[in-house]
């Protein structure tokens, strides 16, 4: 049950309003970070993820943006530090064991590479998060599901050279890859 979901606690809305005149996305995701803002509860073939007060405080700096700056979604501090960030201790990645669910890599060695995909959208728009509503993938694939939406990804040299490194490891023939994305 919710209750008072317009006044959570611990929530610096002074500090918000510096970060969004700054447009500081780096120093707004360390708040992110330090916020304790994700409750994340496993069970033996799931995991539910509270997102309550991240969309609380994703709604004020997008609206704030929006109505001082006339920035848009793509712009806003909450698209740019979107990524990755219901996982910020690596517990979900961890439930994964590390491995792309498309491609098998396996990214234990390499943390960085290995994405959290939303197929509802961005992450921490719902109240909850559970296990069908999102995806483990390493960067590439998490790419190739919607180019046009993960433009902001970093697809380094650096990091399509681990991946494909990483695919020749695993040797998983590309006909197997292909079928793995088309469930997608």
């Amino acid at each position: 049950m919710i209750k008072n979901v317009n006044k959570l606690q611990h929530i610096d809305y002074d500090k918000l309003k510096i970060l969004i005149d700054n447009n500081d996305y780096l120093n707004f995701k360390k708040y992110l970070y330090s916020s304790n803002l994700f409750n994340i509860n496993f069970s033996n073939n799931d995991f539910n993820c509270d997102t309550r007060k991240y969309k609380q405080i994703a709604k004020y700096v997008y609206l704030t943006e929006k109505k001082n700056y006339k920035r848009k979604f793509t712009d806003s501090l909450v698209y740019k530090t979107s990524l990755n960030i219901i996982d910020i201790n690596n517990k979900i990645r961890d439930y994964y064991n590390w491995k792309c669910e498309i491609c098998g890599i396996n990214c234990f060695n390499n943390k960085n590479i290995l994405d959290i995909h939303s197929k509802t959208g961005v992450i921490g728009m719902n109240n909850n998060v559970t296990k069908k509503d999102i995806i483990i993938c390493c960067r590439l694939c998490h790419f190739n599901i919607k180019p046009s939406e993960h433009w902001n990804l970093d697809m380094s040299k650096t990091i399509i050279n681990k991946i494909h490194y990483l695919r020749n490891l695993n040797k998983k023939p590309r006909t197997m890859r292909l079928f793995a994305l088309k469930k997608f």
